[in-house]
């Protein structure tokens, strides 16, 4: 009976201990604001996260992302998959190729697209986005972590049939943002509404949930691997493709 409640006594500071863990992390962000907390966030990711896995999804679109902090640039690896045709396309940018990859009768096509920048950053700042305009931000914090509520306006381009630009409308952006007890984002959901009193959601838009999945439970090695499958995907069979990404 004493070995058991020692056994107890130990299970509740170990309990005890993790739990101290855990607060330290998120306590680097107490009294902090809405807006400072995002940019910490961000600044924590950037310097300490080198892998993330990033999963976008809505009813219509699946973006699945793998981004690696390769010399101070993210590197990315995208599957996407419009749902409706069940199957994927492919980008890959890396610092000097930028590859678009996609099924043509059953075997894989590749192009290279012209190169693009890769960004040094994970998260896109909507604080320092000079088209938005932030109309209120929020932050709450509970067990889990914190909720940060950011609500912004920006206005969209419409463009017809032949590309031509028409009259485009303002769009009311509602993102919520959780950070969990280790500081890190663990998920963003946006939603779109009709005005900036943000009662009544768009019926034509969709709402997009990403989740970040894995951090830093991969290298720079695996990248390399992706590059080498990609770069001798053309005409290989697209169910070989997909199964060789699994492996």
């Amino acid at each position: 009976m004493m070995k058991l409640k020692k056994l107890i006594l130990l299970l509740l500071i170990g309990t005890l201990f993790v739990g101290c863990q855990q607060s330290k992390e998120i306590d680097e962000y107490k009294g902090l604001k809405a807006q400072e907390t995002f940019e910490k966030v961000v600044n924590k990711m950037d310097k300490e996260i080198h892998y993330v896995h990033v999963v976008s999804e809505n009813s219509e679109t699946k973006y699945d992302q793998e981004l690696y902090m390769i010399d101070g640039k993210i590197h990315s690896f995208q599957k996407t998959e419009i749902k409706a045709d069940k199957k994927y396309s492919f980008n890959l940018a890396t610092a000097d190729k930028n590859y678009y990859l996609f099924d043509t009768y059953g075997t894989m096509k590749l192009m290279e697209l012209e190169r693009q920048p890769l960004p040094s950053t994970y998260l896109n700042n909507p604080f320092q986005n000079k088209e938005l305009k932030i109309i209120d931000t929020k932050r709450k914090d509970n067990d889990d972590g914190i909720i940060l509520t950011v609500r912004y306006s920006y206005y969209e381009k419409i463009y017809d049939e032949n590309g031509q630009s028409k009259n485009g409308e303002i769009c009311y952006m509602d993102l919520q943002i959780m950070i969990n007890n280790q500081g890190l984002i663990e998920k963003e959901v946006n939603t779109l509404y009709t005005d900036d009193t943000f009662q009544t959601k768009r019926e034509d838009a969709l709402t997009t949930t990403t989740t970040f999945l894995d951090y830093n439970k991969k290298s720079q090695n695996d990248f390399n691997k992706i590059v080498e499958t990609v770069e001798k995907s053309e005409g290989v069979l697209y169910e070989d493709f997909v199964k060789s990404l699994e492996q």
